[in-house]
């Protein structure tokens, strides 16, 4: 992590600052006077054709005041809820807020926004809910963005030209079955024990009923995320979670959306990791991620078993009680040692990194073995696809509420 990384991250945090200043200003501005924000609306409906009932001031006023809704609805989608909360600590920062120090006039600022937004979901529901969907999808799409991993390819070496190698990284042969159960049972098991270990750490019981809330959503996570990518992954995960545990509708939507935010960060991340590992990481990294995904799709591996031999790789389908780690497997003209024979008589070469190739004796077991002998490549980007899917449900459980006062 070098200084360039820091004044990168720092000028995307003012950049985001400034937006969201730019946002928030506009639909305070817009709340103050809803009539004009009415009459405009009104003449762009017009202009482009469209039906539009606002004969009286009222009306119009009415149709300014659900425009401000939306707008608020989804600044908080996007801020997580954040945005009353920064808000009203800028006004109070300006001496809005009535007497007393800083604290004080935060808290009766944020009171005011609150009731704002309880008028908003009174008056204008659909506008509000529409605003926080809206939000919510933009919020979760801005977290898969590629300029969220450019940001957190920063700070490894040579990250950023590693980004578009994992990316784009092919592989030399892959076992696809058991994927999705091996990343749904880690996505439960992570979201289970997270569920727990938050629960203890602010002194309560875990529930049988967020528990399951938790497995639940973990799974769905780790399954969507192999699919769809770490930031969707985890965002589904993060709203299933939401919605097992009796959840509102707008804390969903939250959940999704802080889920989006740590699993677009997490998912670059994990990948990066993975990729600076040294070699001899990688390779037991590759072994271990092969041999979980065989037990996922009913393929078992002996955890332990002495070394056999073949006597000829025609034999190999059909020899017995030769399955376990490194089996050496004869070949016509030379010999290889495979990863792991499973009980259903293959052969698992497992691989791990972008620039892993076969050796010579690996390509001529391919072509007698055919079926029987299948090279499983893990990418970095697998990696960060369960770094994503596992942990941005967990992460979103972590981050404080947005009621949460100073």
């Amino acid at each position: 992590m070098g200084q360039g990384f820091e004044e990168d991250l720092e000028a995307a945090a003012d950049e985001a600052r400034r937006r969201w200043f730019a946002a928030r200003a506009q639909a305070v501005a817009g709340a103050r006077d809803a009539y004009e924000r009415g009459r405009q609306v009104y003449r762009d409906a017009i202009r482009t054709g469209q039906n539009v009932v606002a004969r009286t001031p009222q009306e119009v006023r009415n149709l300014g005041s659900s425009v401000n809704a939306g707008v608020r609805g989804a600044g908080n989608a996007v801020s997580l809820g954040l945005a009353d909360n920064a808000e009203a600590a800028s006004e109070a920062v300006f001496g809005m807020g009535g007497k007393g120090g800083f604290a004080q006039r935060y808290r009766n600022q944020l009171a005011l926004q609150h009731a704002a937004d309880k008028q908003d979901e009174r008056d204008h529901p659909f506008a509000t809910g529409a605003g926080n969907v809206l939000g919510t999808v933009g919020a979760i799409l801005t977290a898969d963005t590629p300029a969220v991993a450019g940001v957190v390819a920063r700070l490894f070496p040579g990250g950023a030209r590693a980004v578009g190698a994992i990316q784009a990284a092919k592989r030399i042969g892959f076992v696809p079955e058991g994927l999705g159960t091996m990343a749904a049972v880690g996505g439960g098991a992570v979201g289970g024990v997270a569920q727990v270990a938050n629960d203890a750490a602010h002194g309560r019981v875990t529930s049988p009923e967020d528990l399951a809330g938790a497995v639940g959503g973990g799974a769905l996570g780790g399954e969507r995320a192999i699919r769809w990518g770490p930031a969707w992954g985890a965002a589904a995960g993060g709203a299933a979670t939401g919605l097992l545990q009796g959840d509102s509708p707008d804390e969903v939507m939250r959940d999704a959306t802080g889920s989006a935010y740590a699993g677009g960060a997490l998912g670059p991340f994990g990948a990066q990791v993975s990729n600076q590992l040294p070699r001899a990481l990688k390779g037991s990294l590759g072994e271990g991620l092969t041999f979980a995904k065989s037990w996922a799709r009913g393929e078992p591996i002996p955890f332990r078993a002495p070394m056999r031999s073949a006597a000829v790789a025609q034999n190999f389908p059909r020899s017995k009680g030769m399955a376990g780690a490194q089996q050496r497997i004869g070949l016509s003209k030379s010999y290889t040692v495979a990863d792991f024979a499973t009980n259903w008589g293959r052969a698992l070469e497992a691989k791990f990194g972008n620039s892993a190739v076969l050796s010579r004796a690996q390509r001529l077991a391919s072509r007698e073995l055919g079926p029987f002998f299948r090279p499983d490549q893990w990418l970095p980007r697998d990696i960060g696809n369960f770094s994503g899917g596992w942990l941005g449900p967990v992460a979103a459980q972590w981050v404080p509420k947005a009621d949460d006062t100073p």
